[in-house]
């Protein structure tokens, strides 16, 4: 009677079945971060269990069991960051699986920039500026993630009254943009003063 770990770690010892003695399975029960062992099956790749752990086995056959194992799942907040429009506020993520589906924030005068788990886009990102998965859920806790935003920046162009462009300035997003230079205007050549 042998076990494997499928994954996980801290398998039992393999055990002896005599000829129509009744065998109790082993009671240590393997670990895996991020799942729930489920019990043993005679196959690696399956969702259910066949033997728990601790079950009589009466069969006078080898049997070599593998562990079976659900992917937890995790409540995960989206916060997106003093946004316009908020999107999604929560999602069950799954572990080891890409994350599920979101709505993405929209915030007036800013580019999102996907979801991290540090703030101002710092550590690890989960979200990308499209709002599909970054990466699989790897926490193994209720955790949270922040919206990352870059303000936008505009460009003013000022002219004069013939459309000639006298200056440009730069700007962010809600900030008043620096004073431009002041054009001068030339003297009119058919202009002549009449002295009285």
């Amino acid at each position: 009677m042998t076990y494997n770990a499928n994954g996980g770690v801290g398998a039992p010892a393999e055990q002896k079945k005599y000829y129509n003695k009744t065998l109790t399975l082993s009671s240590v029960i393997p670990t895996r971060t991020g799942y729930t062992f489920l019990g043993w099956a005679k196959i690696s790749d399956v969702v259910s269990a066949a033997y728990q752990a601790g079950a009589s086995y009466s069969s006078n056959s080898d049997l070599n069991l593998y562990a079976v194992w659900k992917a937890n799942t995790y409540t995960v907040t989206l916060n997106n960051n003093n946004a316009t429009t908020a999107g999604t506020e929560a999602v069950s993520a799954v572990y080891d699986t890409a994350m599920p589906s979101a709505v993405m924030p929209v915030k007036t005068g800013y580019t999102f920039g996907g979801y991290y788990d540090g703030e101002n886009g710092t550590g690890t990102q989960y979200y990308t500026a499209d709002g599909t998965s970054a990466r699989a859920w790897d926490k193994t806790d209720a955790s949270t993630l922040y919206a990352d935003w870059t303000i936008n920046t505009y460009t003013i162009t000022f002219k004069d009254a013939d459309g000639t462009v006298t200056d440009t300035v730069t700007v962010n997003y809600g900030t008043l943009p620096a004073a431009p230079e002041i054009p001068a205007k030339a003297a009119d050549e058919n202009y002549h003063h009449v002295g009285v």
